[in-house]
């Protein structure tokens, strides 16, 4: 085996992985995070979003259900409301192992996006990925002004 098929099926393992990592992690934030749940509410019940990679590639489909929550439909073969593809495995594995930001590959067209309702997706997407750095910045600000308060 050659060193570029052994570095393609890793790739290929590493995309599949983090695919559903996203899609349970998004599953999962709109149970709990109050901005995400608000953004979802804002699509009707019985929306579809797909996630996937080119040609036949990893990928999740989420739909939003009653109260404003998502869950993963596992076997979908409609058409989604939104589908956000990547072109080639390259591609998302430079998305999804943080090589290239999310901001970047839009503006780069690494992505091929169809829906109407394609801002809140992609916030959702954004605040998933930022949160937790978010509230690391805020602790530390927060832990930064009680030492200072506490020392001399």
């Amino acid at each position: 085996m050659n060193k570029q098929k052994v570095l393609t099926e890793l790739q290929r393992a590493y995309v599949a992985t983090m695919m559903e990592v996203v899609g349970r992690g998004l599953v999962s934030t709109s149970f709990v995070d109050e901005e995400v749940h608000k953004e979802i509410s804002g699509l009707p019940v019985g929306f579809h979003f797909q996630m996937i990679v080119l040609p036949n590639g990893s990928r999740f489909t989420a739909k939003v259900i009653a109260g404003g929550r998502l869950e993963l439909v596992p076997d979908f073969n409609g058409k989604p409301d939104l589908s956000v593809k990547f072109k080639h495995l390259s591609h998302a594995f430079l998305v999804l192992s943080f090589q290239e930001g999310t901001a970047r590959a839009l503006l780069m067209t690494v992505w091929l996006l169809m829906a109407k309702c394609l801002m809140r997706f992609v916030w959702c997407v954004v605040w998933t990925e930022w949160k937790p750095l978010f509230c690391l910045k805020l602790w530390l600000k927060w832990r930064l002004n009680v030492i200072q308060k506490t020392c001399p």
